[in-house]
């Protein structure tokens, strides 16, 4: 039984650890209508290497679930994974993440797997994956819009590719401009998943999106456009479904000399309240918010998702029904990561930034009873 687990979840070399974490990966497989979709078959892949890690079917929850092992010295290593989705009577659908274990803690009493080897073990929350049971073709509308003003984008340039997340190594199935007030639309004959990368005009960082061609799509779905991230500075946008929920974006970021920790969010912010900014929120209107960081310091930032409505709730499942996800500009790339239903919680971490290292983590993290002004909760 041990080698059998060893080989479905080996990360790097197939060899038992003397020391590291039995990480267990859990997903789910969702329908049209965002409900799990039990009996579905999963196949997860290590896209840097092609291997595959593990096939699976889902439960009767649509949950499937993935025993990898991470050893000591391999904690913050990002690894790429392709989690590939079909099911019966349902189209194929695929989502592409990166997995990273950052928990360094050690229990009092770890697993042993065989003399002097001992592991820990931890759950990681993957990425989703939606399949779409419609057999025909879709026409889905967005706009383009400036994310520091909530104005439309003309000529940008939108490619379309199959997937969430979609490597911009696959298959351009599909291009367009963003013609007056940054509308476009993408017409396809296979419901489901797509990722957009949209090339802005000058003056614009290029962006992805993720992009759904089936039930459930917004009438206009949003595709923000940043202006060139400067070195040093970063920028992050959280947006949703709905215009009349009240989600807040936060940061917590490193302090210059305590070693503490500060945070922004729009009940406070900027940080400082006195002189130049190092962070603050740019816009907090509609559909998204977003904050900038002008001063990068050494260590990590984290940025989160609050639901402002329901903070006072528990097990509640109103914020990953909201559509919640982040968008992250640095001077090297973009970033996107999203909030799948069905998880329980009314406070999300989705992303950290590593100074040090240049390097963006998916946390997917839940919690629920925090207070907005508790830095330590983001």
């Amino acid at each position: 039984m041990r080698s059998a687990l060893l080989v479905l979840g080996c990360l790097s070399a197939c060899s038992v650890p003397n020391h590291g974490w039995l990480v267990n990966l859990e997903g789910q497989v969702l329908d049209q209508d965002d409900q799990g979709l039990p009996g579905a078959s999963v196949q997860v892949v290590s896209t840097s290497s092609g291997e595959p890690l593990g096939a699976l079917t889902t439960d009767s929850a649509g949950r499937w679930s993935l025993p990898v092992l991470v050893e000591e010295g391999e904690e913050g290593r990002l690894w790429p994974l392709a989690i590939k989705a079909s099911a019966s009577g349902f189209g194929s659908g695929q989502s592409d993440w990166d997995f990273s274990w950052l928990n360094q803690d050690w229990p009092a009493g770890p697993l042993s797997l065989g003399p002097g080897h001992f592991v820990a073990s931890g759950t990681m929350a993957a990425a989703s994956v939606n399949l779409f049971a419609g057999e025909n073709g879709w026409t889905a509308s967005g706009e383009a819009q400036h994310v520091l003003t909530g104005r439309p984008v003309d000529e940008v340039r939108l490619r379309l590719r199959k997937g969430w997340n979609a490597p911009m190594s696959a298959e351009v199935l599909q291009e367009q401009w963003s013609t007056n007030r940054g509308a476009f639309s993408f017409t396809v004959e296979e419901q489901g998943i797509y990722t957009v990368e949209a090339v802005g005009p000058s003056g614009f960082a290029d962006t992805v999106a993720s992009f759904r061609m089936g039930p459930g799509a917004s009438n206009t779905q949003l595709v923000l456009m940043s202006p060139t991230i400067r070195t040093g500075e970063l920028r992050v946008a959280l947006a949703w479904k709905n215009a009349q929920r009240d989600l807040d974006l936060h940061l917590s970021g490193p302090l210059a000399a305590s070693g503490g920790r500060y945070q922004v969010y729009v009940e406070d912010t900027p940080h400082p309240v006195n002189g130049d900014p190092v962070a603050q929120v740019e816009w907090a209107e509609g559909r998204w918010e977003t904050l900038g960081v002008y001063t990068l310091r050494a260590g990590a930032y984290r940025f989160s998702a609050f639901d402002v409505d329901n903070q006072l709730r528990t097990g509640d499942t109103s914020l990953s029904q909201s559509g919640a996800n982040l968008t992250l500009w640095n001077e090297n790339g973009v970033w996107m990561e999203q909030l799948w239903p069905g998880r329980t919680g009314t406070l999300w971490r989705g992303l950290e930034f590593d100074v040090a290292t240049d390097t963006v983590y998916r946390l997917q993290e839940m919690d629920e009873s925090r207070d907005a002004w508790d830095v330590s909760a983001f």
